[in-house]
């Protein structure tokens, strides 16, 4: 039997097994987040949930657990109640529920409110009290406002009344002047006289309570109310019927009636239209004055 040569270092290898080879890396496909990358850390809501029914069987169903939602909210509120711990009970302000009358009252007493609405104090400087007051009061009271809450309030109240009296004041003095503009424009130069004639015919026909009225309405220099009463005045001056004393009814005496006509002359839109025969109320003071001085000189 012949034997085989043995196998030197200089011999090449006779094996048929292939060499042996790396194995490629795996290529991870991309966009796909890793927790090896560091790609992937997990969102805080993942990492913080927190699961009731993880807990012994005894604590799965407990009722004050099911709010809790992540392991930070239970640590918290179990911080809270040690930190509660020893604390005086009037010092913790329990909020009530909608509708509990009596716990809603406590609260408000404790927050500062007075024990009735009297006891509200308002510097309302030389003012007195009122029943607007009062009633302020009795609602500050049912809402709970502290004495400091229902100056506050009362305050700004009364800074927007004032405002607006202001404001109401100024429109309503405007609206007088516009309305003595008005009648200016439409009297013209007979502006004086018409004035005067409505104003003897007020004093004559209405009382004190009735021009008061008018002023507080804003109706007294209103055109319609002054050309009403310069008529009338009209009227008295063509009927004889002049204010004063009188001889004989519906007559004055010869002395009011050179009072009467002493003032008529004064009067320089009365005098211009008596003496300009061109004058639109030329004829009107002729047969004013030709009354007067028949009364003057009986």
């Amino acid at each position: 039997m012949t034997e085989s040569a043995p196998i030197t270092e200089s011999s090449p290898s006779t094996s048929t097994e292939a060499p042996a080879q790396a194995v490629p890396d795996q290529a991870v496909p991309s966009g796909i987040p890793s927790i090896l990358d560091g790609s992937f850390g997990g969102t805080e809501e993942t990492v913080r949930t927190f699961d009731p029914q993880t807990l012994s069987e005894d604590l799965r169903n407990e009722p004050s657990l099911q709010s809790f939602d992540s392991v930070d909210n239970l640590a918290k509120s179990y911080v809270h109640a040690r930190r509660m711990i020893g604390t005086d009970p009037s010092e913790v302000l329990r909020v009530p529920k909608e509708g509990d009358a009596d716990g809603w009252n406590q609260i408000y007493n404790r927050l500062g409110r007075p024990d009735e609405p009297s006891g509200y104090q308002f510097d309302l400087g030389d003012g007195e009290e009122d029943s607007n007051v009062a009633d302020f009061k009795n609602v500050a009271h049912q809402l709970g406002l502290s004495n400091n809450q229902a100056k506050m309030v009362l305050g700004i109240y009364n800074q927007v009344n004032e405002q607006e009296t202001t404001k109401d004041q100024e429109e309503f003095e405007q609206m007088n002047v516009e309305q003595l503009q008005q009648i200016q424009t439409e009297w013209g130069d007979s502006f004086k006289r018409n004035s005067e004639l409505a104003r003897r015919a007020i004093q004559n026909f209405a009382s004190e309570e009735t021009v008061e009225a008018l002023k507080e309405v804003g109706l007294i220099n209103h055109p319609e109310i002054l050309k009403t009463f310069s008529r009338i005045g009209e009227a008295m001056a063509e009927s004889n019927f002049l204010p004063g004393t009188r001889g004989q009814t519906g007559a004055p005496s010869p002395a009011n009636a050179e009072d009467q006509i002493s003032q008529r002359m004064q009067d320089q839109d009365f005098k211009l239209a008596y003496m300009d025969e061109n004058n639109p109320g030329h004829d009107g003071a002729v047969r004013e004055m030709t009354k007067l001085f028949s009364f003057a000189t009986p």
